[in-house]
């Protein structure tokens, strides 16, 4: 095992703790984000139903679900873009 110097050992802690704090401030707003537009499917489901103009119909029993559950990606593009 190699003896790295004290300033090297504090710089590499010091960006790793700052890369935690980034990855759990990232994690909490995919999860928020995700929250929020899985709260709001049916106005996600309106606008895309709009152009349409008529009534969407899934072809599975599980349909609705899965529809409203993808409405979450919407969610992951804006907690994404977190600094």
């Amino acid at each position: 095992m190699t003896h790295m110097p004290a300033g090297v050992r504090t710089a590499l802690k010091e960006h790793l703790m700052e890369l935690q704090t980034r990855l759990i401030i990232s994690a909490g707003m995919l999860i928020a984000a995700s929250g929020v537009a899985y709260a709001a499917h049916d106005i996600l489901i309106g606008i895309v139903q709009n152009p349409l103009g008529e009534s969407l119909y899934y072809t599975s029993p599980g349909g609705s679900f899965l529809a409203s559950l993808k409405c979450t990606w919407a969610g992951l593009a804006v907690g994404a873009d977190v600094p």
